[in-house]
């Protein structure tokens, strides 16, 4: 498998549910337009692997870790676009699924952040399906590095997650000791992150009880785009030029060879330890640009 991130061992813990009225009212939810066909399907061409095998074992992570049963059918309610924080003139939004019909218990809460290399990708894109089988969903918009550094790109999911946590109960039926994180690519280095600091950054109401990351890479150092030499993923030998324009390289002010111990600090690999959550890794052996071991 290579040197990889472990996380903690979960516990096997079931509790049952039971219908009840929802546990949200209309007048709670933004005056927001209900999200588009294609902004609620995002999982299915993008995510399709998680249907099946994949799917059962993020749904078995999160039983683990939440000690959660699954109620399948359930269905979505766009709870609204939030506002989780402003810095400046720059509103920062999130999107809220909550279950149709809330369960004996509060919900737990998955935060998905979005790919793009820190620098593209949409928060309105999320994987709602989770939900189905009992799940709360939020959906966080991120700062890209085109308009602000490091440590901004782990601050504004954990700020999210405060956010959450503050109103869990009150004004969403979540429940604050059961929040995961689920993210691709970068968003799977950020959610890592999460899960490997989470106990340690002084901040417990954005700490995460697991993490799901698809082929985020979990150290800085040893990722391709970051490295003199010959890269597969462009077909040739990578310059100084290349590694001092990439998106690492970008969002953290240098190349890694200049500043190796800020990108451990922002590298999960660096920040493992015993205190880590249950973590769940989804990879590809043939990805060029993240490998799956090193």
């Amino acid at each position: 498998m290579g040197r990889h991130v472990l996380g903690a061992t979960a516990q096997h813990v079931f509790s049952g549910s039971a219908p009840a009225a929802p546990a949200y009212a209309a007048g709670q939810r933004d005056n927001q337009p209900e999200p588009s066909h294609a902004d609620v399907v995002y999982a299915k061409p993008i995510l399709c692997c998680l249907t099946n095998l994949h799917g059962r074992r993020l749904k078995l992570l999160f039983i683990l870790a939440f000690g959660h049963t699954l109620v399948p059918d359930q269905q979505t309610v766009f709870c609204g676009r939030r506002r989780y924080k402003t810095v400046g003139e720059r509103e920062l939004r999130l999107d809220l699924y909550l279950p149709a019909v809330a369960s004996a218990e509060p919900a737990p809460l998955v935060m998905w952040l979005h790919g793009g290399g820190w620098r593209n990708g949409s928060y309105k894109n999320a994987p709602s399906w989770l939900v189905q089988y009992g799940i709360a969903v939020a959906s966080v918009e991120q700062r890209p590095i085109t308009e602000i550094g490091w440590p901004a790109q782990i601050e504004d999911p954990r700020d999210a997650l405060a956010f959450l946590r503050a109103r869990a109960g009150a004004a969403y039926p979540i429940d604050p000791a059961r929040f995961g994180a689920f993210g691709g690519s970068s968003g799977g280095h950020l959610v890592a992150l999460l899960g490997t600091t989470s106990s340690k950054h002084g901040r417990p109401e954005s700490a995460v009880q697991a993490v799901c990351d698809m082929f985020g890479p979990t150290d800085l150092l040893s990722m391709p785009p970051n490295k003199l030499g010959y890269g597969r993923d462009i077909g040739r030998e990578r310059t100084l030029e290349d590694i001092s324009t990439s998106n690492g390289a970008v969002m953290l002010g240098a190349t890694v060879r200049d500043i190796p111990e800020r990108a451990k600090e922002a590298s999960a690999f660096w920040q493992a330890d015993g205190s880590a959550c249950p973590f769940l890794f989804l990879h590809g052996d043939e990805d060029f640009g993240v490998r799956p071991s090193f």
